[in-house]
Order: C-alpha cells, then sequence, then structure tokens
C-alpha cells in the first residue's frame, strides 16, 4: 500500500513544481498546487505505481458537491485554493473532507488522490 507515495520523493515533487511553472505561465500560483498530489497523478499515468496497491474506491457514493471537491483534491488543488474556488470556510472543506473518506473508505489525501486517479486511469481519463 505504501508503493504509491515511495514514488514521490522531494526531488520529483520539485521537478514537476518547475515543470508546472512553466507550462501554466502564471495562471495558478504554486501555492495553490499541492505537488505531491501532481506527482502520484502523474505516476500513475506513466505506469510506475502498481494499481493493485490502490485500492478501488465507489465514488458513486459522494454528494454533487463532494464529488467536485473530491476531483479538485485529486487534480492536485490545495485546501487553501479549494476554500477559495468553491467559496466554503475552511471548516466546511475538512467536514465534506472527513465525510469523502468516511464515505469511500479512505484515511488519507494522498490515498484519496491515488484511487481517484486509478478510477480516471481506467476509465481512460488520465
Amino acid at each position: 500500500m505504501k508503493e504509491y507515495k515511495n514514488h514521490i520523493s522531494k526531488k520529483f515533487q520539485n521537478k514537476f513544481r518547475e515543470s508546472y511553472d512553466e507550462e501554466m505561465e502564471g495562471n495558478f500560483d504554486a501555492n495553490d498546487i499541492n505537488f505531491q498530489h501532481i506527482a502520484v497523478n502523474y505516476s500513475i499515468k506513466q505506469g510506475l505505481i502498481d494499481l493493485d496497491q490502490i485500492p478501488d474506491c465507489d465514488f458513486g457514493v459522494l454528494t454533487k458537491r463532494g464529488i467536485e471537491i473530491a476531483n479538485l483534491l485529486i487534480d492536485g488543488f490545495t485546501p487553501k485554493y479549494i476554500v477559495k474556488l468553491v467559496n466554503i470556510t475552511q471548516s466546511t472543506l475538512k467536514t465534506y473532507i472527513q465525510n469523502i473518506f468516511e464515505k469511500i473508505g479512505i484515511h488519507d489525501q494522498t490515498l484519496l488522490v491515488a484511487a481517484g486517479a486509478k478510477q480516471r486511469a481506467k476509465l481512460g481519463l488520465l
């Protein structure tokens, strides 16, 4: 289960930060992006992480807003940015994230990102 985290060193995250800054041309502040989550998505897309190490999750049990929040986290946005983007408080976001974890049986954001990226990869959306 920890294999997905072993591929995400600080050096790897910094590589993504540099290339992301160039690619986005200032559309996002680097502080709005969780580069560990971007690295997880990339690693799954490139086949660097064994998908069998990541649990299958049913995202269909989430509310519309829960799916929106989960997708923003999976896309690599920080909670600080999500709060501004969807116009909710930090405590409301925290409640949403806790509910997402409970409903799909996940216990941390990196695993949520990995499970979401796995599902997207299976659907050909990653």
